[in-house]
């Protein structure tokens, strides 16, 4: 019987070492790049690219509340009014993050219209 074949010379991969391993040092939390994302401001792709991931991230949301409405029955009175309130929070959740996204989105092109507007004064005052 033959043992499994090892190569020679092949690489062994070990522990990485302090900063670099599970919990990376280097790596910033999200509470930490909220603050970054305070200080400069969005183009109108990277807003669009923050909808899709927070679009994903209710994707998710959603799917587990509908996991959760399809535990409850519909025919027993306590749990009939909690599968309601579970309703109306998914509606509430996707409302509200359509309309921050619309207002959002035509907030950051009033302030792109607005840039044009101010360039194209100043052009006509230098030329």
């Amino acid at each position: 019987m033959v043992g499994p074949v090892r190569r020679r010379g092949a690489k062994r991969k070990g522990r990485r070492h302090e900063p670099y391993g599970k919990g990376d040092g280097d790596r910033l939390g999200e509470e930490q790049m909220a603050i970054m994302d305070i200080d400069k401001e969005e183009t109108v792709g990277q807003i669009r690219q923050r909808h899709k991931r927070e679009q994903r991230d209710h994707r998710l949301e959603i799917g587990r509340l509908t996991q959760e409405l399809k535990r409850l029955s519909k025919k027993v009175s306590g749990e009939k009014e909690l599968r309601r309130e579970k309703v109306r929070e998914i509606r509430e959740l996707t409302d509200a993050m359509g309309r921050r996204h619309e207002i959002e989105l035509r907030e950051a092109m009033a302030g792109m219209d607005h840039d044009r507007e101010q360039d194209r004064d100043t052009d006509r005052r230098f030329t």
